[in-house]
């Protein structure tokens, strides 16, 4: 299905309507415009943190002995924090609400991304925040210590000195794994499923369409792989963070 790069539509909010100009649907960030206001919006996915880790090169330095970056949750668009859910200490699970944020009359839950304790919050009820702004961190992850390398084997007692044993090398840490799960990003309806089982993706490639808003969101692969599920259909109503698909 051949879709506009720029697509204008009117939405209803509470009986009073708004003309929604979106400038590109298949990109992210993209801008929204409300009533000849502007936003910019992102539209994205949710994605493991241990993704991240996986892409970074195994000999790069790391940052505090034992330790992998903290997590930053930014703002998806402008708007206004209408509630904060949790404290510095709090101890949360992966797409546990952190806060609400109200954007174009419509209130958002900003979810955690994984497990983990809150570091520090940023925000407070009431307050405007822009695009891209720092909301809320999470505490470092303690990464699991490199293996010891293996002690050399003794050596035989003999009249002639023996020769030294070159000691043995320890092995690699394994890599961490990529997700393989594709979530939905916002409350809405699936519209269309491009892909089936078994299906081979590559990174990008547009898995379904979500409409939310009046608006088709294109639903992309976050890495290359093979479909192992499909657990939506056409018409199908799915809430944010809804299970869409899974990798093999």
């Amino acid at each position: 299905m051949s879709i506009s790069s720029k697509k204008q539509v009117q939405v209803t909010v509470d009986g009073k309507p708004y003309v929604v100009e979106i400038e590109d649907a298949m990109s992210s960030p993209t801008a929204v415009t409300v009533n000849g206001k502007t936003y910019k919006v992102d539209i994205q996915s949710v994605t493991s943190a241990s993704a991240a880790v996986a892409a970074a090169p195994s000999g790069a330095p790391v940052a505090g002995a034992g330790a992998a970056a903290a997590t930053e949750i930014r703002a998806p668009m402008p708007g206004t924090i209408v509630s904060v859910s949790v404290k510095p200490g709090d101890r949360i699970s992966v797409a546990q609400e952190l806060c609400a944020l109200e954007a174009m009359k419509m209130k958002n839950a900003i979810r955690a991304p994984r497990d983990g304790v809150v570091a520090s919050v940023q925000i407070a009820a009431g307050q405007s925040v822009a695009h891209n702004d720092l909301l809320i961190t999470l505490e470092e992850q303690a990464a699991p210590s490199p293996t010891a390398p293996a002690p050399a084997a003794p050596q035989p007692v003999a009249a002639a000195p023996a020769p030294t044993q070159a000691p043995v090398a320890a092995p690699a840490p394994a890599a961490a794994p990529q997700s393989n799960e594709v979530r939905s990003p916002m409350p809405g309806t699936i519209i269309e499923v491009n892909v089936k089982p078994g299906d081979q993706v590559s990174v990008r490639q547009q898995l379904c369409s979500l409409e939310a808003m009046k608006m088709k969101n294109a639903i992309r692969a976050t890495r290359e792989g093979t479909i192992a599920t499909v657990e939506v259909t056409e018409g199908q109503a799915v809430v944010h963070n809804a299970l869409l698909f899974t990798f093999e």
